[in-house]
C-alpha cells in the first residue's frame, strides 16, 4: 500500500545492502625515470578520476630540473578537495614493470599526497582492462618490451572510502622452495619459489641454510608477483650432494622503494620517446647517473663497476 505519510503517496526505499563500492584507485609496483640510467623504484597510483599524470618531486633524481621543462601556461588542475594544484614544470618519464615499458609526460609538483598518479589518459592508451576482484592489471599488446609473453600487473591496494585495502602484506616475507631439488658438489640449479610480498623486494639468503649446507643463494632485487613462483638460483659449494626440500625457507625478501642503477649503453626508445642516438653518440653514457644517495668516495668506484659490466 502506498505510504501516505510522505509526498506523492510513494514508499521509502532503504538500502538492505551493497552490492559493489566504487573502486577509482589501483596501486602498483613499478620504477620511474628520465631516463634508463637514473631509475627508482616506488608505487605508482592508476586514478580513474585524474586527467593528467602527476609525480612527486622526492620521487625524482637530484638532477631532475636537467630533464623538465617549464610551463608558459599553468594548468588548471584541482584536487579531490576541490583545491587547486601549482605545477610550473614538467617531465617525461619512463615507466617500467615487468615485461612492459613505457614513456610518458608528467606534471610535477611538490605536495602530492602518492608518488605517482596515471591518469585516465594514460590509462585509456595503454591498459586492457583493469579487474579489481582479480587484482590485475591487463596491458594492452602494442605497449609490451619483450618478445615473452608479459603476465598482468598485480594491483596491489585499493582505495576505499578514503581506507587503503590491501590484500597482500606489505611485510618481510619468506622466500620458499615450490619443489625439492637435488644439486650436486660444485654445481648450480635454478629453483622455482614463491613470496608473500608483492612488487619490487630486495631479496636476501638464508644464513642458517648457507651455513649447515654449504649453499649459496643469488641475492639481489627481484618484481614479485602474488601467487606466481620466480626462479631463484642455488649454487652448492661443497662436494657432497645437496638436497633442498619443498618449503624450505631460501631466503628473506623485504619490500624496496628507492634509486635503481643500471649500466645501459645501448637505448631502444620507444615510439613516444625522443630519438637522441646522434645526442647520445659523443657523451658518456653514465654521465646521468644520479649517485647522490651514495658516499662520494665510492662515487668512481660505482661508475668503474657499471662500465665493466656494462661490456660483459
Amino acid at each position: 500500500m502506498p505510504d501516505l505519510g510522505l509526498p506523492g503517496g510513494t514508499r521509502k526505499r532503504t538500502v538492505t545492502r551493497l552490492l559493489r563500492r566504487a573502486l577509482r584507485h589501483y596501486e602498483i609496483a613499478a620504477t620511474l625515470g628520465p631516463c634508463l640510467r637514473v631509475m627508482r623504484s616506488c608505487r605508482p597510483v592508476l586514478d580513474t578520476g585524474a586527467e593528467v599524470n602527476i609525480v612527486r618531486t622526492s620521487v625524482l633524481p637530484s638532477n631532475w630540473m636537467a630533464y623538465a621543462e617549464e610551463l608558459t601556461t599553468l594548468p588548471f588542475i584541482q584536487d579531490a578537495n576541490n583545491n587547486r594544484l601549482v605545477t610550473k614544470y614538467a617531465i617525461h618519464l619512463y615507466v617500467y614493470t615487468g615485461g612492459v615499458r613505457l614513456f610518458d609526460r608528467f606534471l610535477v609538483y611538490d605536495n602530492l599526497s602518492v608518488p605517482c598518479i596515471l591518469g585516465i589518459e594514460f590509462i585509456e592508451q595503454n591498459i586492457e582492462g583493469i579487474l579489481p576482484r582479480l587484482r590485475k592489471i591487463v596491458w594492452q599488446k602494442n605497449v609490451r618490451c619483450t618478445e615473452e609473453l608479459h603476465r598482468p600487473t598485480p594491483i596491489l591496494a585499493c582505495l576505499n572510502d578514503s581506507a587503503w585495502d590491501r590484500h597482500w602484506q606489505d611485510r618481510p616475507a619468506r622466500v620458499r622452495a615450490c619443489k625439492q631439488v637435488r644439486v650436486n658438489g660444485h654445481k648450480e640449479e635454478w629453483i622455482t619459489a614463491t613470496c608473500d610480498t608483492p612488487g619490487m623486494v630486495t631479496i636476501t639468503p638464508n644464513i642458517r641454510l648457507c651455513r649447515h649446507m654449504s649453499m649459496g643463494v643469488a641475492r639481489g632485487i627481484a618484481i614479485v608477483k602474488p601467487d606466481e613462483p620466480f626462479s631463484v638460483k642455488l649454487c652448492n659449494f661443497g662436494e657432497d650432494q645437496v638436497i633442498v626440500r619443498k618449503n624450505s625457507t631460501l631466503e628473506f625478501a623485504e619490500p624496496y622503494q628507492g634509486p635503481m642503477l643500471a649500466a645501459v649503453l645501448d637505448d631502444n626508445h620507444p615510439k613516444d620517446g625522443p630519438d637522441t642516438s646522434s645526442d647520445d653518440a659523443s657523451r658518456d653514457p653514465l654521465e646521468d647517473l644520479d649517485l647522490s644517495e651514495a658516499p662520494e668516495y665510492l662515487h668512481k668506484q660505482i661508475r668503474d663497476m657499471l662500465k665493466t659490466h656494462s661490456s660483459m
